[in-house]
Parts: structure tokens; sequence; C-alpha cells
């Protein structure tokens, strides 16, 4: 269970997570698994007999853990396959790599040794640094909100500035959304697309699951992931705002938790989460809504 910046919580599902991207981005390189060679051992793996390098990052500078300098001074070669690096070459003076770091080299006798050379001549992408890049690891946006982003010029002028004035035009802004599903997902498009510009190529995404808005936030957000999934993972949670019970003094369901519940086993959908604040629950405690939420997923 995570704890979100607005006291908000996600409660994750037992859904696999995808593989890790890998990005690069100017003037950084960016990647999710640090390829330098004091975290090398945990991430590098031996290379499959019918894989080969799609991307070739050459000349570039990886962080290390270390105080003294120096060892920043050596440029590498990456190699990469699919969304995963797959080893780690000192670069020569005149580009080409030797001295691999990877955790398993083959071996000449190893039966997987010519099928690692016939890989290397393969089509693969390249991009040379030229020693002006370091290669880092990706950005990881922890909790963002795919329906409420740029939702500013639908919203009433804020007077207050105050957190019930703010849900009351929000709530207001978020009446349209079940009629103008065009306008989620464009907004949800735009906050992901620049999100990559930025660097980051995992994100958790809260969706809201209401009496207001039913399942069209969800059904933005999994439709987004799906358009994104070659650049960028972005985790679903289904997110309670508003009260799950009928009234404030009964205990029984009401319409919001059923759609939770619905929301959360709709394929693609990873997380539930919401905000256990006192104000807004049944007599049931703040611990009681959690367990009611965690429940929401079995």
């Amino acid at each position: 269970m995570d704890v979100d910046s607005d006291m908000g919580y996600s409660h994750t599902s037992l859904h696999p997570r995808p593989p890790s991207r890998l990005t690069a981005a100017s003037p950084s390189l960016h990647h999710h698994h640090s390829t330098s060679p004091s975290s090398l051992s945990a991430h590098a793996y031996s290379p499959a007999a019918d894989s080969h390098p799609t991307l070739v990052i050459r000349n570039v500078h990886l962080p290390f853990d270390s105080d003294d300098p120096t060892l920043a001074d050596p440029l590498y070669n990456v190699y990469c396959v699919g969304d995963r690096v797959d080893r780690v070459e000192l670069a020569s003076a005149n580009g080409n790599g030797h001295g691999s770091l990877s955790r398993h080299p083959t071996p000449p006798h190893h039966p997987e040794y010519h099928a690692v050379q016939q890989r290397d001549r393969q089509p693969y992408a390249e991009l040379d640094a030229q020693g002006r890049g370091i290669l880092l690891p990706a950005l990881c946006h922890a909790h963002i909100h795919l329906d409420k982003c740029f939702l500013l010029d639908q919203c009433d002028e804020l007077v207050t500035g105050n957190f019930s004035e703010a849900l009351r035009v929000t709530a207001k802004a978020k009446s349209t959304f079940l009629h103008n599903p065009d306008d989620l997902y464009d907004r949800g498009r735009r906050l992901i697309t620049e999100s990559v510009e930025c660097g980051v190529t995992m994100m958790r995404a809260h969706v809201e699951v209401d009496e207001a808005v039913h399942l069209a936030c969800v059904d933005a957000g999994l439709r987004l992931r799906k358009h994104f999934k070659d650049v960028c993972d972005v985790q679903i949670a289904v997110f309670a705002q508003d009260p799950l019970f009928a009234s404030s003094n009964d205990d029984r369901p009401g319409l919001n938790l059923v759609l939770l519940q619905s929301a959360a086993h709709r394929p693609g959908v990873e997380a539930v989460g919401s905000a256990p604040n006192p104000s807004r629950l049944t007599r049931a405690s703040p611990s009681a809504r959690c367990r009611t939420l965690t429940n929401s997923q079995a």
C-alpha cells in the first residue's frame, strides 16, 4: 500500500507488471535499469540464442556509486535487446566495444556462441552520444490524475483557494466528463506525451469512478494505456474520491462502491485507490474503509 501526496492511497493488485521501457532523451539518456558497473551484475543477463541488439548506444558515460570522479571518465557502449539492456562494453578509441561487462559472457565453446555472433550481425538502431551524454534511469511518475489534468479552463473562478472550494469546483467540472469522452482522452494524451518528453517512462495514473462519471474515466485511461504501451508503462489505478456507502449512517454499499468493484475487475486495471478522509466515511473507521477497498479486488 503506497501513501500518495494527497493522503490518498493505492492498493496494488496482483496483476503482473510489464517489462520496463528503455528510452533515450537529450541531453541526458535514460533507461529504467542502471548499467553502471557497480549495479550491472543485478541487471545484466545472458542473451537468448534467438535475440539480437535492437539498439546500440555508443560512447556514453555511466553513473558510478563512488567518490572517485575518475571512474566516470571512461565511455561505454550499451547494447539493448527489445526493452532491456543486454550487455555493456568499454568503448575503444574508434567507438567500438571491447571488454564486455555482462554478468554471463558467452565463451567460444558455449553452444550459444555462434548464435550470439550471428545476432550481432543483424541490423539495429544506433545512437552515438559522442561522449556528451550520460545514461541514467528513466523517471517514474508515481501519482497523476489522467482525468483532472489541464482542467482549469473548464472550472469556475477560484475565490478562496481552500479545499472545500476545490472539491465543489472540480465536482462541477466532472459532471461533463461522462458526456465528453473525447476531451477526457485528449487531455490525458497530452499529459502522457509531455511526461514522456521529460523522460518519464512509467507512471501510476488515477482515474475516478463514481456516480457522476461512472466508468468514463476508466475507459479513457485504458485506451491511453494501450495507445502508449510501446513508450510508457501506464498503471491504471481506479480511484474512489467520493463516499462509498449509501449514507453517512449506513454501512451498506452505495452505487459508488458497486461501480468501483466493477472497475477493479476490468482487464488492464492494476490498482484501486482512495483518500481515507474521516469526514467522508460512514461510522466505520478509516481502516475499515481501507479494508473495503482492498476487498473490492477480491
